[in-house]
């Protein structure tokens, strides 16, 4: 089984690349909740839904976020009422938050709306929360403003510099069920390419989820989310920009050393694009053992490429991943 540590558009993408070259069922993908919200009195689970709605093949995969065919009749109408509504909820979206949060009303767990939502939505992974209790991403800018992550993103597109990140309540929170088993049990666990600080770091800041994955250290395999050597197009620049300005709150640049940083306790193995080759040696200095691949994922076709190449290499480390369900990159693409 292989065990997944995501979150955003860059923990969809690598999912929907995993989904096609791998038996969908062997793979359990544990997602980010810090950037949880709620809004208009409904409970909003971005990163969830991104997962979900890449799986099922439902997803706006041009835009990077909620659903293909969109309208936003209800959001322009909303915005009579709340001219500065700034959150993107679309006609369709908001059907899947209106569920949800009728269902956690009348005490469902998180875990359990979205293993309903996964179901409904005919995705045979196991979506896993990284935990039910609820969590809120924070920033604070130099004009000591505090932003929900969300809000920072959308509404002011990461343009305020910041000073600190914090996650809020992740001092009563506890690992969903099953999480821990999942890393405890995993042939392989990937991180995925997904913005550390926003969609890796309050999943590991979790009680035991450190722990486990450091016990399973010679297993996980980070994927950077940067490519530097690579010029972005419009669409992605945002997504970069938070990256850089929430590893500059931590006194950090923007490079795939410092993602190392970050993982260094808990990963043996660092998937660096082969266009950032310079930082190789820096990241083998500090314990890794680095391999260069292609990394960028903006296409089905690249989501595909970078997927499968993963799977071979994971194998040559695990043996177990062997196996007929496995598909080869030139099958997934035909599919």
């Amino acid at each position: 089984m292989i065990c997944t540590i995501c979150g955003g558009t860059g923990g969809a993408r690598l999912a929907r690349g995993l989904n096609a070259v791998y038996d969908p069922t062997e793979l359990t993908y544990i997602c980010n909740v810090g950037d949880n919200i709620r809004l208009f009195g409904l409970v909003i689970c971005p990163d969830i839904d991104s997962i979900l709605y890449y799986l099922s093949g439902a997803a706006d995969y041009d835009r990077g976020w909620g659903l293909c065919p969109e309208s936003f009749h209800f959001l322009e109408r909303l915005r009579l009422f709340y001219p500065d509504a700034w959150f993107g909820l679309g006609d369709r979206d908001l059907a899947t938050h209106v569920w949800r949060t009728d269902l956690l009303r009348n005490g469902w767990s998180l875990s359990t709306v979205t293993a309903r939502e996964a179901e409904l939505c005919h995705v045979q992974s196991r979506i896993l929360p990284a935990t039910d209790t609820w969590i809120e991403t924070h920033v604070e800018t130099t004009s000591h403003a505090q932003l929900h992550y969300e809000e920072y993103f959308i509404r002011f597109h990461c343009e305020p510099p910041i000073t600190s990140v914090h996650y809020k309540g992740i001092e009563e929170a506890v690992p969903a069920s099953g999480v821990l088993e999942a890393i405890e049990s995993a042939s392989t666990i990937l991180i995925a390419s997904s913005n550390p600080v926003a969609s890796i770091l309050p999943t590991l800041a979790l009680p035991g989820v450190r722990e486990a994955l450091a016990r399973k250290r010679e297993y996980v395999w980070a994927v950077s989310p940067i490519i530097n050597g690579l010029p972005l197009p419009s669409g992605e620049q945002l997504r970069a920009r938070s990256r850089e300005q929430l590893l500059a709150a931590l006194g950090l640049p923007h490079t795939p050393v410092a993602v190392g940083q970050l993982y260094r306790d808990v990963c043996a193995h660092f998937v660096l694009d082969e266009r950032d080759a310079v930082y190789r040696r820096q990241l083998e200095e500090m314990g890794y053992d680095v391999r260069l691949l292609r990394t960028d994922a903006l296409t089905f076709e690249r989501q595909v490429d970078i997927a499968g190449n993963l799977i071979q290499l994971t194998v040559k480390t695990d043996l177990s991943l062997l196996s007929p369900n496995a598909l080869n990159v030139d099958t997934a693409r035909r599919r």
